[in-house]
């Protein structure tokens, strides 16, 4: 598995093309309204944001995380215009991402604000679709709380984060709950004479499957506030006649309702018929439009058993096919949701061995989505061209980036380098604080700059 994770090092006399960071405006001081208990590790804020006819040119509102004092917190704040995630740090504050589409979120009317707190990642969504993220393991206190004037935030509490896994083998006994809900077709437990008779070393011990007819077919499982998890299944198209297309099926993710969620599907083929070009898809489905993010191929037979699966990490989204990556996109538009099971021109499918786990990765492309992708502990980090480019600090000489959960383990970090021929770039990993760590320095040495050297390096106290 990749995992784009860890510190970015570059210890150079010019890095690359940046601009120096202007000062960020302090948040507006407001009087706070705080929760009466303690919220720490990982959580979901929620609040009611409630907005008249027009957002007043004065107004603003604001949701705190791990607030401590008036000197250190993390707050969301928006106004009728903008929207910006701060980290205030002993008084000083710094932007660490700003909302490209605010406006047309919070418009008039109710909206449901969420922040959410994980250990190294910041996300805020209103109405379910992601508004700024930001990496940051920023956690001074423990309080959480609201701020708003010329708007109403109001019925702010918590949602506390356990580990998300989720596993159905559809052989639960009679009188257990059902933990999917059918949105669209007909769905229905089946045992197929076909696995009575012969094992199948793909699967289970267990006979049991679901079975989904009519099209589309939609059914649906999980909580609301799920986020940053791989879904997989094993599912089986039913083969149809010759010349009969036996049409696609996939997993949802991130879904609010039907009209609203990410679709992974796979176009399957018959027996002996090569899978046409880019019959994998990955689907955004925004108020019951489709739009097609990205494309690859795989092969899915009908009457054979496949695993497919549906990682999603902040804007990421990953197609998988038998445990190979298909196809990927990068989409903000959604945040949280659940799982969904779904087919579309498919006669009949089977479904079983749906699994649900938790799944954080790091990468990114730089495009200009407004947030800042790394945690900048030296040095000045600015997106410039679709590239993260840095200028080192004045007297040190280097520029630090951190990402990532302090807490992984067992990862392959990778990134694409620029570096002028006489400085020094590299990855850190491994890493326990900003005097300790493993560094990868690819670049001059540093008794010879014209030396191009490769050196792996621990870095202690």
């Amino acid at each position: 598995m990749r995992l784009f994770i860890g510190w970015l090092f570059a210890a150079v006399s010019l890095w690359a093309v940046g601009v120096l960071p202007a000062t960020a405006q302090a948040p507006r001081s407001l009087p706070i309204t705080f929760l009466p208990d303690a919220d720490t590790g990982e959580i979901d804020a929620i609040a009611t944001l409630e907005v008249g006819p027009a957002w007043p040119a004065a107004a603003v509102a604001q949701m705190f995380m791990n607030y401590k004092d008036a000197r250190n917190y993390l707050v969301f704040e928006a106004t009728g215009s903008s929207a910006r995630l701060v980290e205030v740090r002993d008084g000083s504050p710094d932007t660490l991402a700003t909302a490209k589409s605010w406006s047309a979120l919070a418009a008039q009317g109710t909206h449901t604000l969420t922040f959410k707190r994980r250990n190294w990642a910041l996300r805020v969504l209103c109405d379910g679709k992601t508004v700024v993220s930001a990496f940051d393991d920023f956690a001074p206190g423990d309080r959480v709380g609201v701020a708003s004037v010329g708007v109403r935030l109001t019925d702010l509490h918590t949602q506390p984060i356990g580990e998300t896994v989720f596993h159905d083998d559809f052989s639960r006994p009679p009188g257990e709950p059902d933990p999917w809900n059918v949105e669209l077709g007909r769905w229905a437990i089946r045992l197929p004479e076909s696995r009575n008779n012969s094992s199948d070393p793909v699967k289970t011990a267990n006979p049991f499957s679901l079975m989904a007819s009519g099209s589309p077919a939609l059914c649906t499982a999980g909580q609301t506030f799920w986020d940053s998890y791989l879904v997989t299944a094993a599912v089986k198209p039913e083969v149809t006649a010759a010349d009969t297309d036996p049409g696609a099926v996939g997993l949802a993710a991130y879904l609010t309702d039907r009209d609203n969620c990410y679709l992974f599907r796979v176009w399957a083929a018959n027996a002996g018929a090569a899978p046409r070009k880019d019959n994998a898809e990955l689907v955004r489905r925004l108020g019951g439009v489709e739009t097609v993010l990205a494309t690859g191929t795989a092969q899915l037979i009908t009457g054979r058993w496949t695993t497919l699966g549906l990682r999603v990490f902040g804007d990421r989204l990953v197609g998988i096919v038998d445990g190979e990556e298909v196809c990927h996109a990068f989409d903000a538009t959604f945040g949280e949701g659940k799982i969904g099971l779904y087919t579309l021109q498919c006669p009949k499918a089977h479904f079983d061995d749906v699994t649900l786990n938790y799944a954080a990765c790091y990468e990114d492309n730089y495009g200009p989505d407004g947030q800042m992708p790394i945690q900048q502990l030296a040095g000045y980090w600015n997106i410039y061209q679709e590239r993260l480019c840095t200028r080192p600090d004045p007297k040190t000489r280097t520029a630090i980036g951190l990402t990532g959960d302090r807490a992984w383990t067992n990862y392959q970090v990778e990134a694409d380098l620029i570096r002028w021929s006489t400085s020094a770039v590299g990855l850190c990993f491994g890493v326990i604080g900003s005097g300790d760590y493993y560094l990868f320095r690819w670049g001059c040495g540093r008794d010879s700059p014209a030396t191009d050297v490769q050196e792996l390096w621990k870095v202690a106290g």
